[in-house]
């Protein structure tokens, strides 16, 4: 099973670590070997930590940290080599050869229910071992610490991608959301953009949520930028409610000034990465690509259902549109509405609720009852009463009467 394991080098006590150029370096020559690679879902994240014997009584040991999330690692410690003694290039290589015994000592720590690869793991470090490391492998990557370590951790995304296409798990949680972001130094201080983000997530998490089942998560990140080893460094999910998708789009198209075309482009960019995340952890790629399909990009006509619910013949909903909005600054208020409907003679009645804040809607709405004679609800705490009476027609009604 190819899949990506992260293995990061520490230098000193838990509580105390402090930056080791050598390990620094060493962490990334590996990871030209492993970020990409992973073998098997019972380890995606080793930390070797390099501890001084000097004066140390305890057995060296291993410990789970944030375990239960995505950003669950294993710290194995091993015994620090003299590194002053050393040139940085045998520094290096006196670090990576330690992490083989790390990786055997880290077995009886997994769950060998879920399979860990240990001769695949020990037989990447020793390429990476049997590979040059002198005084031109530590230039190469010293001449911009930063973009090599970029270009690892994307490298390690890649990888976990490829891990989740392999091992399918079960689909247990509704998404709730969507979001989108412009991710960069340049494109992230874009007003457009940001602001063509925002109602591009609005859309898409207006049509998704609660539609699609995921393999735990609540949330999906899209980031959107112009290169594909920024969108993966720079945003990261660590934690199990939330999960990436990466969009790559070219930048003079993000720089666009037309708001619809550029509410198009991100729109455009962000369904091919959900449908990619789709694939990659088996979501129903069908099912979203027929509701983004269904998304009006252009008119902002579609009317979407916040909340829906029956009694007898009645059905009550509150609705909203994105084309119909009174914003705040950055926050999408759109106007709601409540909606009945009679279902044996299909008549119609609907009240306007007001603009409410998008991201707020689930605590500003809530007690929707319905009775013969009237539908109950309350909005942003304040109870409120919207008589039905005999006989619906399909026209507009007044304002609700407030509840005493």
């Amino acid at each position: 099973m190819e899949a990506s394991v992260r293995i990061d080098l520490s230098w000193g006590p838990d509580r105390a670590r402090t930056p080791q150029p050598a390990a620094r370096i060493a962490e990334i020559l590996l990871g030209e070997h492993v970020s990409a690679r992973s073998f098997g879902p019972a380890l995606n994240w080793l930390d070797v930590l390099f501890v001084p014997l000097k004066g140390r009584n305890k057995p060296l040991k291993g410990t789970w940290r944030w375990r239960g999330t995505q950003a669950e690692h294993l710290i194995m410690e091993a015994a620090a080599p003299a590194l002053e003694h050393m040139t940085l290039e045998q520094g290096v290589r006196a670090l990576i050869e330690a992490v083989p015994d790390a990786l055997a000592r880290a077995g009886s720590c997994l769950d060998l229910q879920l399979g860990f690869d240990l001769e695949g793991a020990q037989a990447a470090v020793l390429s990476c071992l049997s590979g040059q490391i002198d005084s031109s492998a530590i230039r190469r990557i010293s001449v911009n610490l930063e973009v090599a370590g970029a270009n690892r951790m994307a490298a390690t995304r890649v990888g976990h991608d490829a891990l989740r296409r392999e091992w399918r798990r079960p689909l247990t949680r509704s998404l709730r959301w969507v979001r989108v972001h412009a991710v960069g130094k340049a494109i992230s201080r874009s007003r457009p953009l940001a602001d063509a983000c925002r109602m591009v997530g609005g859309l898409i998490g207006s049509a998704l949520a609660q539609q699609v089942e995921t393999p735990g998560y609540d949330e999906i990140y899209v980031n959107l930028g112009t290169d594909d080893t920024t969108v993966r460094y720079e945003r990261t999910a660590l934690e199990d409610w939330c999960e990436n998708a990466w969009a790559v789009v070219g930048e003079p198209q993000l720089a666009e000034r037309d708001p619809a075309r550029l509410r198009r482009t991100v729109f455009d960019a962000a369904r091919e990465a959900l449908l990619v995340l789709a694939e990659v952890d088996h979501l129903d790629g069908v099912k979203i690509a027929r509701l983004l399909g269904e998304i009006d990009v252009d008119g902002l006509a579609n009317v979407f259902v916040h909340r829906r619910m029956e009694h007898a013949s009645v059905t009550a909903q509150i609705t909203y549109s994105l084309g119909e909005r009174n914003d705040h600054g950055c926050i999408l208020r759109p106007i709601f509405h409540l909606e009945a409907m009679d279902l044996e003679t299909g008549s119609r009645m609907r009240w306007p609720l007001g603009p409410i804040d998008l991201m707020e809607a689930g605590r500003a709405l809530t007690r929707l009852q319905i009775s013969s004679r009237e539908i109950r609800l309350h909005l942003h705490g304040k109870p409120l009463r919207f008589p039905l009476g005999h006989v619906m027609d399909s026209g507009p009604r007044t304002g609700p009467v407030a509840r005493r």
